[in-house]
């Protein structure tokens, strides 16, 4: 298919109320968005959902807003490639002084997810679950972007560890684009006979820049 594909749109207030649009299985030629505003207000509460070996072929936007704000809206990646130079955006605004970052999310729950980059995200998510084992790459991405390290998640961690056998075992949640990571510091969580938690291959504290992510499991 081609066209524009939005879950809610306005042309004089705001596109919010937790629109979604879920694009399952297709390749899509035209932009996605989650909200798509037309006039002054905003974008916010929006998400789309790329999945089944969804495939999109021109940008894709949790939220966008001629004129306003858009934030708080989420990217769902559940199985997606995507046409080089092609830009998952968790805000975008015309107006240069709009705020397209706070609460931005983007989340991650299946592996082999190839995107060509990122931009506009506050946090980013990965969902463990039965469908990933260790040696699994959840998302390859480009081109990267900048997150606070304490904005970046794994979701089902203690579950996902002790249903998966004893031994050590590491999923790479993130791969390729360098991503910048302030106030990096990597700390373990223990729950029962398991230690584990997010790292990357940075090196130091503080700002640093990496390239890959991780979460590893070790036993006692």
């Amino acid at each position: 298919g081609s066209g524009a594909l939005f879950a809610g749109t306005s042309t004089l207030g705001n596109t919010t109320k937790h629109n979604k649009l879920t694009v399952s299985g297709v390749t899509w030629n035209g932009y996605i968005f989650g909200g798509y505003t037309q006039g002054a207000g905003d974008a916010t509460h929006n998400e789309v959902v790329l999945k089944n070996g969804a495939i999109a072929n021109s940008n894709v936007y949790g939220g966008w807003s001629a004129n306003g704000n858009a934030t708080h809206n989420t990217i769902t990646l559940s199985g997606t490639t995507v046409g080089n130079t092609i830009y998952h955006y968790g805000g975008s605004s015309l107006n240069p002084s709009a705020d397209v970052t706070t609460g931005n999310l983007l989340k991650v729950t299946t592996k082999d997810n190839h995107i060509y980059g990122i931009a506009n995200f506050e946090k980013m998510q990965f969902d463990l679950n039965s469908g990933i084992a260790s040696g699994d790459t959840m998302l390859q991405s480009g081109v990267g972007q900048t997150f606070d390290w304490g904005k970046i998640s794994v979701t089902g961690a203690a579950d996902w560890a002790a249903a998966n056998g004893s031994g050590s075992k590491r999923i790479t949640l993130y791969t390729d684009g360098s991503l910048t990571l302030n106030n990096y510091n990597v700390t373990g969580t223990v729950s029962g006979n398991y230690e584990y938690g997010l790292n990357s291959n940075a090196t130091g504290t503080g700002t640093v820049s990496a390239s890959k992510l991780y979460f590893d499991v070790n036993q006692f």
